[in-house]
């Protein structure tokens, strides 16, 4: 089992994190024009991708060896269910974000932007979308995803084998951690 050999065939990539608030000024500075979106990648073609499955794919294409594998069944199966479980929890998860993850000025911007994008304060997608009714939203899609996962023998979703979906998944659940539920 290899589940990190992915890691030693990608090149060298210049890696710079920022904050929420600082992702726009950032961007722009990059002479990338909006929409954007993150993750975001600039590859040495100078190409732009955002989006992890569209990083990925284009990973896939320059670094072939060894597959992500992202044309497994398997992978296709689990991405069906991340997004009905996360729009479920929305109600759970999004409101304790600035709070849990975010320092003080990205905690404003996450604040005041997601009030713009949804019409309503983080406090009243909470008391609209969340507790026991938003956790029973969510259960099917949990039970088919622990479905999927149990027809694989071992510890990742391709069995013995770590590859993209697995860390995806697992990536997809990290973000919305126990702690901010």
């Amino acid at each position: 089992m290899q589940p990190l050999s992915l890691i030693s065939t990608l090149p060298t990539l210049i890696t710079c994190f920022v904050d929420n608030y600082s992702v726009e000024p950032n961007v722009i500075k990059l002479k990338h024009e909006a929409p954007y979106s993150l993750p975001a990648v600039k590859f040495p073609d100078g190409i732009y991708v955002m989006d992890s499955r569209k990083i990925a794919d284009r990973l896939e294409k320059d670094h072939p060896l060894p597959s992500f594998k992202l044309d497994d069944p398997a992978f296709s199966e689990v991405l069906q269910y991340l997004p009905k479980i996360s729009e479920a929890l929305r109600g759970i998860w999004m409101p304790k974000v600035p709070a849990k993850l975010l320092n003080d000025r990205s905690a404003e911007y996450f604040t005041r932007t997601r009030a713009e994008r949804f019409g309503k304060s983080l406090t009243e997608i909470a008391q609209e979308q969340g507790g026991e009714e938003a956790w029973m939203e969510a259960l099917p899609p949990i039970k088919e995803l622990g479905q999927v996962l149990a027809r694989h023998e071992g510890p990742f979703v391709l069995g013995e084998d770590g590859k993209l979906g697995t860390f995806y998944t697992k990536r997809y659940a990290d973000e919305r951690d126990s702690e901010l539920c």
